[in-house]
């Protein structure tokens, strides 16, 4: 199974001539700036992207528009904490955030640190490169001065180098003794008779069809149609984040296209994680800061799944189980589907109540407008009229 993992979500391409890579780079807030601080290390076009999406598009967007502060406590995660992988047909950035401040105690933004990892087997990015992103997070929460974060990604960068440099005669896949999607299956978050993973199973087949593998509407070399973002919250479903990222890693590759972009957002201290298929937008990377209460798991939406449907997910899984791949496409037309409650658009519904109250308010003025003229109109009519 992992094997597959690591050539598909690491690009190897079997191009043992192609220089390994990793660009380490920092972004957000931390005590040591007044403000945001400056750009330390994003200085490639991958760098400046995640950024772009990640900070700007998603945290800041979310922040000005207030959507997090409408949510409840219980709605709410109060702390940043978390681990993202980002993989493009090209390069995968691995990356950390944290909940920090500025030097004017503003707490509204995290740090993030991130490292864009070319022709680097995934292997070597669990063994090498994230251990290091969680020493760098450590070293910059342990100082407040701006030098410091300088020399600590400079020196990280420098370490992360040497080891890799040293590192490519231990790139042996490792091996695991089961499938994923029945590992998955058997998971007691699954639910009775696996209906947790019938509706993720559902949901992959029905929302993210444009990512497909063989789909012509998919992006990628020499496409020029952009579908809309997927995403899905799923349950952790393993005893570490690692064993929890290869599950659902595994799951995902055997159905998506290979130039399909995929983000993991794990948040360290929860039981689930967030996947997101395509390019994310501000109404995706909401999520960031949503509990369960605001986003529920793909698995607890009730999906009505007709027997022809549940009949081809559990021998999809039975196949995963015995080692076979997917052998028959999934049905069609075989749900009645809720619509699911990614978002309530506070926003949006406030600006929606306004407008009826003003188109409301403007109806009754009228109504109004017509009977005072009625009266006065019957006032002068008896005035004319003599009895």
């Amino acid at each position: 199974m992992l094997k597959n993992i690591f050539k598909q979500f690491g690009r190897e391409k079997e191009d043992l001539n192609r220089a390994q890579r990793v660009h380490l780079g920092t972004f957000g807030k931390h005590p040591g700036w007044d403000d945001h601080i400056e750009d330390i290390g994003i200085d490639t076009a991958c760098l400046i992207a995640v950024k772009r999406i990640l900070y700007f598009q998603g945290i800041e967007s979310n922040i000005q528009a207030g959507n997090w502060e409408q949510l409840t406590e219980t709605q709410r995660l109060e702390e940043y904490s978390h681990l993202f992988v980002w993989s493009d047909p090209d390069d995968v950035v691995v990356g950390r955030m944290w909940s920090s401040s500025d030097g004017k105690g503003r707490t509204k933004y995290p740090m993030v640190v991130c490292a864009q990892c070319s022709n680097v087997p995934l292997k070597c990015i669990i063994e090498e490169v994230l251990p290091c992103l969680a020493k760098i997070e450590k070293q910059c929460i342990a100082t407040t001065s701006p030098s410091d974060v300088r020399n600590i990604i400079e020196n990280s960068q420098k370490e992360i180098t040497h080891r890799l440099a040293g590192s490519r005669s231990s790139q042996t896949d490792p091996s695991v003794a089961f499938e994923s999607l029945a590992k998955l299956a058997d998971r007691p978050e699954m639910g009775h008779d696996y209906t947790g993973l019938h509706r993720i199973l559902y949901y992959i087949e029905r929302e993210m069809t444009a990512y497909h593998n063989g789909n012509s509407e998919r992006t990628g070399a020499g496409k020029t149609s952009h579908p809309r973002p997927v995403q899905l919250r799923v349950p952790a479903c393993a005893d570490s984040t690692t064993d929890s990222f290869l599950l659902w890693t595994d799951v995902l590759l055997k159905r998506l296209d290979p130039a399909a972009t995929t983000l993991f957002l794990i948040p360290l201290n929860e039981t689930w994680m967030d996947i997101i298929v395509g390019e994310p937008t501000t109404s995706e990377l909401y999520c960031l800061k949503a509990s369960l209460e605001a986003i529920p798991l793909t698995s607890s939406i009730p999906y009505e799944l007709d027997k022809k449907f549940i009949n081809w997910a559990q021998k999809t899984i039975n196949d995963s189980r015995n080692g076979k791949p997917q052998q028959t496409p999934a049905p069609t037309e075989t749900v009645t589907l809720p619509k699911q409650p990614i978002k309530v658009d506070t926003a949006t519904r406030k600006k929606s109540s306004l407008k009826k109250i003003i188109v409301l308010s403007l109806i009754l003025l009228l109504l109004a407008g017509v009977i005072v003229v009625e009266l006065i109109g019957w006032e002068f009519l008896k005035l004319a009229i003599p009895e």
